[in-house]
Order: C-alpha cells, then structure tokens, then sequence
C-alpha cells in the first residue's frame, strides 16, 4: 500500500459523515479523531457493522466547527454513567470553566485526560485511554479493539493511530448560539 502524505494537508470531506442527532446524547465514544484526509484514507474500519464515521458539533473559542470521528459507541459500567451525565449537565456552564470542571470530576473519580487534554474541547471529553478497562461494560484488551474498528494489516510502520475514548455531549456554543 502506498501512502500520499499529501493528504495530511488535505481537509476532511464532511458530505462523507453523518452529524450525530443531539437528543441522542450523551454518549462514550471509542475510536480515532480524524484530522484530514490522510487520517480518513488510512484509518480503515473492518466491516463491523458497530463502526460509525460521524461528525460531532463542538465549540472552539465561542465558534463551533465539527469533529470527525471514526469508531464506536461502547456501553459504560454504571458508576461511570453517572459520571456521563455529570458531565453533561455541565453544558450550561460557562465554557472557560466547564474544562476545570471535567477535570475536577475526573479526579474525583480516579481517571485523568493528561495525554488527551489536547483534545478536549466543548462537547467532547476525552479519558486516558488506560482506564478503558473500568469504565466500559465487558471491556475486551486495547488490541481487542482495535483490530474491531481498523484494518491493522494496511498500516504503515510510521503510521500507528492512537484509539481514543471520549464523552460525546452537546456543546455551549451550539446550545447559545441556537437560543
């Protein structure tokens, strides 16, 4: 297989994914964070008929723009569904305050985002993805799931997409900005 790094300047075509419906969150989310289209082209899903190619409205600085996931919803243990709708009853709090909040309620609970904090935005809460095994229901190991949502055997040596997990809520700017 060939790979254009090309495509790494390349933006996402959004016509290609389905806006999640917002009376359907909130939701844990297991998979990849696209950043352009070498990351759409080279991040394949098996055909399991779980993986969704969706994108997700969230706000960045008062704007929204979307997110592009590929991936799946996972079923959380209860103890960490309490925590999802924490989270989620945060939205209406002031966005500079609700990434202290998260953070909070993470460590309140023993889990943390440090090597994900960069994806943190509002509407999307990302967990480490070593605390995979005590938040979601019948777990399988971290290679369990990846070789459920991508096809290893096309990946390049220098290419080794990182899974992430991440609370899929509704966001301040889109709830402000629509009422």
């Amino acid at each position: 297989m060939t790979f254009d790094i090309n495509l790494v300047d390349t933006e996402i075509d959004a016509s290609k994914y389905v806006p999640i419906t917002y009376d359907k969150l909130p939701k844990l989310f297991l998979g990849f964070i696209l950043k352009n289209r070498f990351d759409e082209e080279n991040i394949t899903p098996t055909d399991n008929d779980n993986i969704v190619d969706i994108a997700h409205i969230c706000g960045r600085d008062g704007s929204l723009e979307p997110v592009f996931l590929r991936g799946m919803f996972v079923d959380p243990i209860d103890k960490f569904k309490k925590i999802i709708t924490e989270v989620h009853k945060n939205r209406y709090i002031d966005t500079n305050i609700i990434y202290k909040k998260y953070i909070k309620t993470l460590s309140k609970h023993n889990l943390t985002c440090n090597n994900t904090y960069a994806y943190l935005l509002d509407g999307l809460f990302p967990i480490d993805i070593i605390h995979i095994a005590s938040i979601i229901k019948n777990c399988l190991t971290y290679e369990e799931y990846i070789s459920c949502i991508l096809e290893e055997d096309t990946l390049s040596w220098f290419f080794q997409p990182e899974l992430k997990c991440c609370i899929l809520s509704k966001c301040n700017a889109y709830i402000f900005k629509n009422s």
